[in-house]
């Protein structure tokens, strides 16, 4: 099957229901298939042919949106290109995956040698008018669809994984809120994987999806009234912006179904005040470039079960296991393995020095976690990141988790030192909203966590991140130890 099927069957049941809408515009599955059509169409005719791989560089999120889908249907595998990357970046890219084509609406690529072609139409009113074309989807359920980059925090290089059709439409499998008469907002960046999961669920499900681009914290609230969004989704990135601007004692959105937050770990404190100042209807995912999302988590179990990113979604297996590969019983924290439908085929590198992490059909996240009693999964940071300080294992989610139940804390990440004597020193950074005595925050990390606190706090004004909102300790370790020899 190919993606773009999922969007044919939908025009056919639902033609006249909203696919996609913008503030003042949108288009019905009807005219979304159509245009795809329209679109795949142009292209084929412009040289582009099924295996081809293209690169979209674009600004505006339609016509993201249709070029995507137009080159899925032509059975061309296809990779997003961010402008905001350095040009040595683009052009590296470029070059290392030997694209055919990119599509531009005039960035870096227009200025070399490099084959592009333009986008498809930016507005709406466009597509309302073309003429009904019959443009069939191409290739088989193996048709690669996709080239997804990972978002690791310890190489400014991402790897690159090939992304089968079969796979995406497995990754689109429906949750328990997925639904017709949904209004889904996605608030995470086009260039990200969670993004085109994110719309294609929502065409999997015939709900309607929401463009970002005209959207702002400010004018969210009353976008969400006015377009009668009711699902939104967001990296922690985002739900940290939404409390800033939120009104003590009231509640932003109060009348969204859910609200799902996910990318990166998400402390105790940080889920209680998505719940009191955004909506109690909070969702925690947990999710991995290379498979898709894994587990979620609702309303009830993050009250109750702190650091809980919850039960499996469907298409998903997972094993916890020890140093020695032996499955760990719930309550003991170990790598986490995952076996999924939706997982990457194969990663792309000459040397092909990441394909074992694809071993067995099990894949290795290189995360820690913990099965709960009920089975559902509590995550524990990545194992690069365990610090082993005079032979006690320290995840820095449990020294992040302390550092933020003080107030004047707003960002904290823990990370570890190299020491001759000790093994690894847990240390930490931390962005403070007013000024406080170092040995305070040591004092109350103490009063929590005792030989496992920090053995040392610097304050900084930013904590270097990648572009999917991660902490990249690599930079941080520098970071800090610049501020320390000044």
């Amino acid at each position: 099957m190919n993606i773009t099927d999922l969007l044919s069957a939908k025009a056919r049941v639902q033609p006249d229901a909203p696919a996609i809408i913008s503030p003042g515009a949108s288009l019905s599955y009807y005219e979304f298939d159509r245009a795809v059509s329209w679109v795949a169409q142009g292209y084929r005719k412009k040289g582009v042919e099924p295996g081809d791989a293209v690169g979209i560089q674009l600004s505006n999120q339609l016509q993201k949106i249709i070029a995507s889908m137009a080159f899925a249907r032509l059975g061309a595998v296809q990779i997003p290109i961010s402008k905001s990357d350095p040009l040595q970046v683009q052009i590296g890219l470029q070059k290392r995956l030997g694209l055919d084509v990119v599509v531009s609406d005039g960035g870096a690529f227009t200025n070399t040698e490099i084959s592009t072609i333009s986008g498809p139409p930016e507005d709406f009113a466009d597509y309302k008018d073309i003429e009904p074309v019959v443009e069939e989807s191409l290739g088989n359920n193996q048709t690669m669809y996709l080239i997804v980059a990972t978002s690791g925090t310890t190489s400014p290089e991402p790897k690159l994984g090939l992304l089968s059709h079969e796979a995406a439409v497995n990754r689109s499998r429906l949750l328990s809120y997925d639904k017709p008469d949904n209004r889904f907002l996605s608030l995470v960046d086009f260039e990200f994987i969670g993004a085109r999961q994110n719309y294609i669920r929502c065409i999997n499900s015939g709900a309607a999806f929401i463009l970002n681009e005209l959207l702002t914290p400010d004018n969210l609230a009353d976008a969400v009234l006015e377009l009668n969004i009711n699902y939104i989704a967001c990296a922690r990135v985002h739900a940290d912006s939404l409390v800033q601007i939120s009104t003590e004692g009231v509640c932003l959105f109060p009348q969204i179904n859910a609200l799902r937050v996910s990318s990166t770990i998400i402390p105790d404190v940080s889920r209680r005040e998505y719940m009191e100042k955004l909506t109690p209807n909070l969702y925690v995912g947990f999710g991995i470039s290379e498979t898709g999302m894994v587990s979620l988590a609702g309303p009830e179990s993050i009250r109750n079960t702190p650091g809980i990113v919850g039960s499996l979604t469907p298409g998903n297996s997972a094993k916890i296991v020890d140093d020695a590969g032996a499955p760990l019983p719930p309550g003991e924290i170990g790598e986490l393995f995952i076996k999924s439908e939706g997982t990457i085929t194969n990663y792309i590198d000459p040397a092909g020095s990441h394909s074992e992490d694809l071993r067995n059909n099990w894949f290795d996240t290189g995360d820690l976690a913990e099965f709960t009693d009920s089975n559902a999964l509590i995550h524990h940071g990545r194992k690069d990141d365990l610090i082993i300080f005079d032979g006690i294992n320290i995840y820095p989610a449990q020294i992040e988790n302390v550092l933020y139940r003080h107030p004047a804390v707003v960002e904290a990440a823990a990370f570890s030192i190299p020491s001759v004597s000790r093994g690894e020193e847990p240390h930490a950074a931390v962005i403070l909203n007013e000024d406080l005595p170092r040995f305070e925050l040591m004092r109350h990390c103490r009063s929590w966590l005792g030989v496992r606190a920090p053995v040392h706090i610097e304050r900084v004004s930013k904590l270097p991140k990648n572009a999917a909102g991660k902490v990249i300790n690599s930079e941080l370790r520098l970071l800090v130890a610049s501020a320390r020899k000044n």
